[in-house]
């Protein structure tokens, strides 16, 4: 029998996703999907038991485990049992491929074109009469000592507002201005400090909608929507 291992987030399951698991499944006799319960720098929509329970109703699926990291991902490949690990085409030259091809060999599949879950949010997100806060994150959500970001200092009232303004259907947009002087692109910027701030929102349990780079950095910002911390914290629904 041949053993076919895929992983992925699999929110909102989509015919992408049907494609990808049913053209997983032809590779072999016996399919396995690694649900990653909390992929970094996003924040799925279901829980990893109701996506979990979505996947094992998939005619293509024959076992589902989640996967609480990475290390889970290589613990279920060190068992010797696994043929084929098939993943996205997007992934080729990504660090672990690598690694994963010690104990299988490595089929990438094709993304279906003109969908993934990405946009399927975004399209919610435009078609929703949303409740939204574009809050900016550096010296509002957080204190940041000689750009040491990892370790930035949370300011707990703010974020307790934030999360429960989120808990009743508010939009949740943060928005930051790092890399506004030291990168040339905001691609670079998005590169260099994407990862530590999703990181900290995430250690930090700050719950939101979308985050957003590209704000310029500045002495003053004039809008007729600007809010004080202290107004933010006093705001009533």
């Amino acid at each position: 029998m041949k053993t076919v291992f895929t992983t992925g987030t699999f929110d909102l399951l989509h015919f992408g996703h049907i494609n990808l698991l049913k053209r997983a499944k032809a590779l072999g006799d016996y399919l396995i999907v690694g649900l990653n319960a909390k992929p970094d720098g996003k924040t799925p929509i279901n829980s990893p038991e109701e996506r979990k329970y979505i996947l094992e109703a998939i005619k293509y699926v024959d076992e589902v485990i989640i996967l609480t990291s990475q290390e889970d991902k290589f613990n279920r490949l060190k068992q010797g049992d696994i043929d084929i690990f098939a993943i996205g085409s997007d992934y080729k030259g990504y660090k672990d491929i690598a690694e994963i091809e010690k104990y299988a060999e490595v089929v990438f599949l094709e993304r279906t074109k003109g969908i993934c879950t990405t946009d399927i949010k975004q399209k919610l997100i435009n078609n929703y009469e949303y409740k939204t806060f574009v809050i900016d994150i550096d010296d509002t959500i957080l204190t940041t000592i000689n750009r040491d970001f990892e370790n930035s200092i949370p300011n707990t009232d703010v974020i307790n507002k934030i999360n429960t303004l989120y808990d009743n259907d508010w939009a949740i947009i943060l928005f930051t201005a790092r890399g506004a002087k030291s990168c040339k692109t905001l691609a670079e910027r998005i590169n260099k400090y994407e990862s530590v701030t999703a990181t900290w929102l995430k250690k930090h349990n700050v719950k939101y909608t979308k985050l957003l780079f590209g704000k310029e950095n500045a002495d003053f910002y004039v809008d007729d929507k600007s809010m004080s911390i202290e107004e933010f914290l006093n705001f009533k629904e």
